[in-house]
């Protein structure tokens, strides 16, 4: 007996239960325990609530408020009656309409942001790779590619230098934006920060820190990913507050010509180690990190 908040991940759980106990009582080569266990936390992610949603939830639990899933993504509705409110991740029924389409749009917000006076760096949207090459060198490099409408990061490519890196990256972005438009951006290092609002005020600010590992003048840096992904707070994708770093294609082009091990990190790496103190970037995407609350701040 044990208890579930999804059926379908409930009885995802007991399927691969049964599964780890046979093959704990007859092996099977073809069981992989680690790989079916990440598998399944990322089976379950795709229908669990997302972190938002689900801190939301949590603290209308805490407050004794009633909730209700609505259909099979995000949509909650919390109360009852009149004093219902539905949301949606960090979107709620105040939320204004208008408002949500000019966040989606990242070349809108940004002509925006530069017409209230804050300072935004040159962009254009662009629809072909020629269109790109051009608009960066007018920008000038470095530039950034990235879609239009996209999220999560995906499909953003930084600190290109030439015509032929921005033509790959126009298919890398055009590819995740739902329009079909990519936008050519001026590139400008600083710190990555979130913030919450909650009825006007600052509540939170948490700074997104991308992956990365800090030589120690022995480990390779493939070591030093394993060294740092054996910390309990990494999990798989938000299974816990820290993402477990990956050695996949995009973090073995981060690394080329970074640093001194030039092998293909998807391998182990044995070339040559990072000196000691020597920050190595993986690619991972950035990580939230380093919460504060805004007093004080």
């Amino acid at each position: 007996i044990y208890g579930y908040v999804d059926e379908n991940v409930g009885l995802a759980a007991a399927r691969l239960a049964v599964r780890l106990v046979n093959h704990l009582v007859e092996a099977d080569n073809d069981f992989d325990w680690e790989a079916e266990l990440d598998a399944f936390i990322l089976r379950a992610q795709r229908s669990a609530f997302g972190p938002s949603t689900q801190a939301i939830v949590e603290e209308a639990v805490s407050r004794d408020i009633p909730w209700i899933r609505l259909n099979q993504h995000s949509l909650v509705q919390l109360g009852q009656g009149v004093h219902a409110k539905r949301i949606r991740a960090t979107m709620t029924s105040e939320t204004s309409s208008i408002a949500v389409d000019i966040a989606s749009d990242k070349d809108l917000t940004t002509r925006l942001l530069g017409a209230a006076g804050l300072p935004v760096p040159k962009q254009e949207s662009v629809r072909t790779p020629d269109q790109a090459v051009a608009m960066a060198r007018r920008i000038g490099f470095p530039v950034v590619v990235k879609p239009l409408d996209g999220n999560h990061g995906r499909g953003v490519c930084l600190d290109l230098r030439d015509d032929e890196s921005v033509r790959e990256s126009f298919e890398i972005a055009r590819a995740q934006s739902r329009r079909g438009t990519v936008i050519v951006e001026s590139f400008v290092t600083g710190k990555d920060y979130r913030c919450l609002i909650i009825d006007g005020r600052m509540a939170a600010i948490a700074e997104r820190v991308p992956a990365s590992v800090t030589g120690d003048g022995t480990s390779t840096v493939r070591a030093l990913v394993d060294l740092t992904n054996a910390d309990p707070r990494r999990g798989a994708g938000h299974e816990k507050v820290l993402t477990r770093i990956k050695a996949d294609a995009a973090a073995a082009e981060v690394r080329a010509g970074k640093g001194p091990t030039p092998g293909d990190l998807g391998e182990l790496v044995t070339e040559r180690e990072p000196a000691a103190g020597t920050a190595q970037p993986t690619g991972a995407p950035a990580e939230q990190q380093r919460a504060k609350t805004a007093q004080g701040h």
